[in-house]
């Protein structure tokens, strides 16, 4: 079911529809507070990250992040269980953890979303550590997965590569990071 969730959450940011994925992630951090299973509180989480939180929000999600912690110590497919624990330390302002943890590892594939969106989240990480280069280097890296995956018939999907709504979701960090690089004035 929480499937489901991510991929409501990732079409109301996708057609712009804000105000219902903020209602959205209201009622479903509120549904999901008590969740114990970390993949399913991850699955959440991510989805309420999609966009910069405010406090309250940030507050709202702090038990579904605890459990999506624990679970990521546990996890065996560390490139999709670093996605909603660095995307929160990002939201909080943890850069330096956004980036430890999204940092792609040598042997993930360039023909999956979840290492493009690990690359998105850890160069918006490193814009804000002043790391301009790597910024960019990730951005570029993603830019080319997504661009790919794109280009590929996007059906169903699968868990390696990622389904329809994972390539959609890394789109849009791929465009949040984007903006965030190009507004810096020291290009």
């Amino acid at each position: 079911m929480t499937l489901d969730y991510q991929a409501y959450a990732v079409l109301l940011v996708e057609t712009g529809d804000f105000s219902t994925y903020a209602q959205f992630c209201r009622t479903t951090a509120a549904r999901y507070a008590g969740e114990t299973n970390g993949e399913a509180a991850g699955r959440i989480l991510k989805s309420c990250l999609l966009r910069p939180r405010d406090a309250e929000s940030i507050a709202a999600l702090q038990p579904l992040a605890k459990t999506t912690e624990g679970a990521f110590a546990q996890s065996l497919n560390k490139s999709w269980a670093a996605i909603p624990v660095s995307l929160w330390r990002y939201r909080c302002g943890d850069y330096r953890g956004a980036a430890e943890l999204a940092l792609p590892k040598e042997s993930q594939s360039d023909t999956s979303s979840a290492t493009a969106t690990n690359c998105a989240i850890l160069a918006m990480a490193l814009f804000h550590q002043g790391k301009i280069e790597g910024a960019r280097d990730n951005v570029a890296r993603a830019r080319k997965i997504v661009d790919a995956g794109f280009a590929r018939r996007l059906d169903i999907g699968n868990n390696i590569q990622g389904y329809w709504f994972d390539w959609v979701f890394a789109r849009i960090l791929l465009r949040e990071a984007e903006a965030l690089i190009e507004a810096d004035p020291k290009k």
